[in-house]
């Protein structure tokens, strides 16, 4: 029987909820994320015998950049050493991963290799971390790198491919430059459009990262970048497959990266993403930040986030997140939905031997244990949650993503804020009626999530529980997707 049934069923399952949620939670499998990964950037640091890379702070910033091509940007070389790249994406797969992280740095580097200001001796589009995007779209040979590796990428099975885009100019310059933006904009345009062709009719889906940790920031030009880059991909593609601008976490940047989108007059992103790290102790922990950004977000806060940055398999930040996801002082309403790790470690940073990327961890990209640490923090099935406003409804997992068959029926958590005096909420799912509450805030184990299905609850405001469905639209939604 489905939950399109009757009313009498719809009661029926509130009774069983009620029972269930008697129960010691104890009994419960611990909540999880639904996926782990890693940023793939490198996959050399030294070329015709040179030395590696020092990547400790008081190397020249030169060390990126000359000897030619020893900064090895995977899209950059590929071609060079294709079985090399092969083989690390293939070892990071074995490690667990079920999303790889590939970020493009782009500028014009037309002019300045002409020129010799970028010219390290090869005119071939590419200057330590950075891409030429003067063309507005990618160099031939780094579109067919790139196709290489999507082509890898789905062959070893992944699920997930995140792109991400970083762009220096709107933070260098205090005035706006349209040909500089049309630049970016044409990028990221022609490569979204490129990636979208490769994967079609593949496992493997696409996510995008607009802008490298420029989310809530000020300086130069970036608020107005983002203004503008958000609403011309929203009229192209609207608000999917993006987590629109990743963070590098600060406080208050959150509230302010919300009111640049809006002023933009376009949906916000339906996915958040946020670069977090911790020193010593005495700083903020992974936990205490995950927190704050728990608490800006607000009625927002719900809704999937992405831990997009973190220290390289580090077994402090895996426990700070188990914490925040299940201990005594867990973070209720996190929807923590995947970890992503970059190539540094933090005891190369805190010993100086490391500042931005780590030796020792690109050499662990030829391995099968790069993600030990974080893997015990990876459900075997996903659970997809999106909570829109978590003040009056928010949806949390208990069981769903590790429970190993769930054809019977897995749990989630559901809870609905009371309603003023005078008034009720009614909570639809699929379009009947699940419950009305009243002036008491209510909270219920629903132990009937089957995987395979999709989950709608809506809440509306009424004056009596027996109203039909509003025509208006809810106060709040949260969808429940459970997949094997």
């Amino acid at each position: 029987m489905n939950l399109r049934s009757s009313l009498k069923f719809n009661i029926y399952l509130i009774f069983c909820a009620f029972i269930f949620s008697l129960l010691s939670t104890a009994a419960l499998a611990q909540r999880k994320v639904n996926d782990i990964g890693a940023h793939h950037i490198l996959f050399r640091t030294s070329v015709n015998g040179s030395a590696p890379i020092n990547f400790a702070p008081s190397a020249p910033p030169t060390e990126w950049y000359l000897p030619a091509k020893r900064f090895g940007l995977s899209i950059g070389f590929y071609h060079e050493d294709s079985a090399t790249v092969d083989a690390q994406i293939t070892a990071l797969k074995q490690s667990g991963a079920g999303t790889i992280v590939f970020d493009l740095w782009s500028s014009d580097l037309s002019s300045c290799e002409a020129s010799g200001a970028c010219n390290d001796g090869y005119l071939d589009g590419v200057w330590g971390e950075v891409l030429d995007n003067g063309q507005g779209m990618l160099r031939p040979q780094h579109k067919a790198n790139l196709e290489a590796m999507l082509n890898k990428v789905k062959q070893v099975g992944f699920d997930r491919v995140v792109i991400r885009f970083n762009h220096y100019w709107p933070s260098n310059t205090q005035s706006w430059n349209e040909t500089l933006y049309q630049m970016s904009w044409n990028f990221i345009y022609w490569t979204k459009s490129q990636v979208e062709s490769n994967l079609s009719g593949s496992q493997t889906e696409a996510l995008y990262d607009l802008g490298g940790e420029l989310a809530g920031r000020t300086d130069g030009q970036v608020a107005q970048f983002i203004n503008r880059l958000w609403g011309d991909y929203n009229t192209v593609w609207g608000n999917t497959k993006t987590v629109g601008f990743s963070f590098a976490w600060a406080t208050g940047r959150f509230a302010q990266a919300k009111q640049t989108y809006l002023n933009a007059a376009q949906p916000l992103p339906k996915i958040w993403a946020f670069d977090i790290y911790s020193m010593a102790s005495g700083q903020p922990s992974i936990y205490d930040q995950l927190q704050s950004v728990s608490n800006e977000m607000g009625p927002l806060n719900g809704q999937p986030i992405i831990l997009f940055e973190t220290w390289h398999n580090d077994s402090d930040v895996a426990s700070s997140i188990n914490t925040a996801l299940n201990g005594s002082t867990q973070i209720p309403n996190l929807n923590l939905e995947a970890v992503f790790q970059w190539p540094v470690k933090r005891e190369d940073v805190v010993s100086g031997a490391a500042m931005h990327i780590s030796q020792s961890a690109i050499n662990s990209q030829n391995t099968s244990s790069q993600l030990s640490n974080y893997l015990a923090l990876k459900a075997p099935h996903k659970l997809r949650l999106q909570n829109s406003n978590s003040i009056y409804m928010v949806i949390r997992d208990k069981n769903c993503a590790q429970t190993m068959s769930y054809i019977a029926g897995c749990n989630v958590e559901h809870f609905t804020a009371s309603a003023p005096s005078g008034k009720y909420h009614q909570v639809m799912v699929n379009g009947n009626l699940m419950a009305c509450v009243g002036q008491q805030d209510i909270t219920q184990q629903i132990p009937w999530i089957v995987a395979g299905q999709i989950y709608n609850f809506t809440v509306y405001q009424v004056s009596v529980c027996t109203s039909a469905v509003p025509s208006s639209s809810p106060i709040a939604e949260s969808t429940v997707t459970a997949i094997f």
